[in-house]
């Protein structure tokens, strides 16, 4: 309750939702058809929303969905996919499209698109996937969230049991004036429920951009709170300095739960200031606390995860930690330093050990001694070694110089008990020139693995105008934390960037939904609305890999 800002009863929001039968319609039998005519006019086959265009599955596909879903779950429902043709990306991913939707095979299948496609295409955007437990006596299916994002003021909600969905606009203002679901660049951290929520599960949606309109989109200064059981949008706390496109996660100090903020750009997409503070929530006394070292610059759009320790043996790439276990450290990747700038390619680490049993009677009464301690320092460089894997997923020859280059918008999701992590992103086209040959290795499987899909890469073009040039990333990669080393691992089909991942343990999926997608020379309208925005949730599976989920890893209970 404290963390709410009382100042202005408009943050108290209502929730406008759309297809709120659909719950009702999949426990009664009712068609997918049905429920989406219900949600909107009579003979429209696609809902209209003011922002951006909202998007529906054809006809026959609501049915082929309808028919598939009764013989089991709809995570494994969908359409697989090869792309052959490198130049026209989008045109053979789509083809498969207009074949029938299938149940995939579980066996022989690695990535392919949800049959569930989002209600309303978006990017800058994050999700989260909770419930995520198949037990018998649960009252609740795992359930994927999409938060918000350009051109997107909605929260859509998919079951990925029964195929059920919901869609929620939410409405009000903070007391800033600024609309609640105009947020993009988001992140999303799931806070159960606790004395000091009043017992609510909520999802913390600590920083963003409002706005739209590609560099015009301004910081926010105030924190969003999504309440689960209500579906109710709010206003948090005060943000110690407006941010967007931050990186979030939920820690714990001495036995007490955080919110931890890093990085992010205050003020303009396009010409703010780039952050370099970490402030977290301290629920207990409803401050901003700052326990860690800020960072080595400000930066934006990162990815931030929490490594637990790990026995690494002869795998470690550090002499110390292969004979005992590893240190828990927070991993930062995929970020930029300068507006449109090139990425950097490293891994950062912060050694959380030191710092778990803080005193935080000194941090909550502002001691300096008990404040921004420890250091970073570069985990992974991220340079090619003759040591590195990429799969022959489409027959890229410069899959492995990509697998190397700085990205940023990506999305990351973990496996193997946090051991592992896989990221996409956005990258700036490199020179097609090549320091070394590439040669082509089978890929053996890791223990300790994070994944990254997708991404944005850019890199200054030598010429008269030193023109910075780009290019979105379609590869999968996979970052081995006790070797730290990069191995590529599948492909999405097409190049996307500006995305967030999730995951569902209880499924071992990874999971990435809309994006920006790259602009194809054919079939644009197959996978891109009129804002560039995607509809599409790929679904990642990988031999060796077991999926954590993201909203409550293995380790919450544990302990950090």
């Amino acid at each position: 309750a404290a963390a709410r800002d009382s100042s202005s009863s408009s943050s108290e929001a209502t929730t406008t939702t759309f297809f709120k039968e659909a719950a009702a319609a999949a426990v009664s039998g009712a068609s997918s058809d049905e429920v989406v005519a219900s949600s909107s006019a009579e003979g429209d086959d696609e809902p209209s929303h003011p922002h951006g265009r909202a998007l529906s599955p054809s006809r026959a596909h609501h049915r082929q969905f309808d028919e598939l879903r009764k013989t089991g779950p709809i995570v494994d429902v969908g359409w697989t996919y090869r792309v052959s043709n490198r130049t026209h990306d989008a045109k053979e991913y789509t083809a498969d499209l207009y074949a029938p939707m299938r149940r995939v095979d579980a066996a022989t299948t690695q990535v392919w698109a949800l049959g569930a496609t989002l209600t309303q295409t978006r990017r800058n955007h994050d999700c989260l996937v909770i419930d995520d437990t198949l037990d018998a006596a649960a009252t609740t299916h795992p359930t994927m969230f999409n938060f918000m994002g350009r051109y997107a003021r909605s929260i859509e909600a998919i079951d990925l049991v029964s195929g059920a969905r919901e869609f929620h606009e939410p409405l009000g203002v903070d007391p800033d004036g600024f609309e609640l679901a105009n947020l993009n660049h988001v992140v999303a951290v799931e806070v159960p429920a606790n004395p000091t929520n009043d017992g609510r599960r909520e999802i913390w949606l600590p920083c963003g951009f409002f706005g739209d309109v590609v560099n015009h989109e301004t910081s926010i200064d105030y924190v969003r709170i999504f309440d689960v059981e209500t579906r109710n949008l709010t206003t948090g706390p005060r943000l110690p300095r407006s941010g967007g496109a931050c990186a979030a996660i939920r820690l714990e100090l001495a036995g007490e739960s955080f919110v931890c903020v890093f990085g992010g750009t205050d003020g303009t997409h396009y010409g703010g200031g780039f952050l370099d503070e970490i402030p977290c929530w301290d629920f207990a006394t409803a401050q901003w606390l700052y326990p860690f070292a800020d960072l080595p610059v400000g930066l934006d759009h990162a990815n931030v995860v929490f490594v637990p320790p790990q026995e690494c043996g002869g795998d470690a790439a550090d002499p110390t930690e292969r004979e005992s276990p590893s240190k828990s450290r927070l991993l930062m990747m995929n970020f930029r330093s300068e507006h449109y700038g090139v990425a950097h390619k490293e891994v950062w680490a912060y050694d959380l050990d030191p710092h778990r049993d803080v005193d935080l009677a000194q941090l909550r009464a502002g001691d300096p001694s008990a404040q921004r301690q420890g250091e970073w320092y570069v985990f992974a460089s991220n340079d090619a070694a003759d040591g590195d894997t990429a799969v022959d997923v489409d027959d890229d020859p410069l899959a492995l110089h990509y697998l190397h280059e700085g990205r940023d918008a990506a999305g990351v999701v973990q496996a193997n008990g946090g051991r592992c992590v896989v990221v996409g992103s956005w990258r700036m086209r490199p020179p097609l020139a090549l320091s070394r040959p590439i040669a082509k290795k089978k890929h053996a499987s890791s223990r300790r693995l994070v994944y990254n899909f997708g991404g944005m890469h850019r890199y200054l073009h030598s010429g008269p105008r030193n023109k910075t040039l780009y290019s979105p990333l379609k590869q999968i990669r996979e970052f081995d934390v006790c070797r730290r080393s990069w191995a590529e691992r599948g492909n999405m089909g097409f190049r996307r960037f500006a995305l967030q991942s999730c995951a569902s343990h209880a499924f071992n999926v990874g999971i990435t939904c809309g994006g920006q997608g790259h602009h194809p020379t054919k079939g644009a309208h197959e996978t891109l609305d009129n804002n560039g925005n995607t509809k599409w949730c790929l679904m990642a599976r990988f031999d060796g890999a077991v999926f954590d989920n993201d909203a409550r890893p293995p380790w919450w209970e544990a302990g950090f």
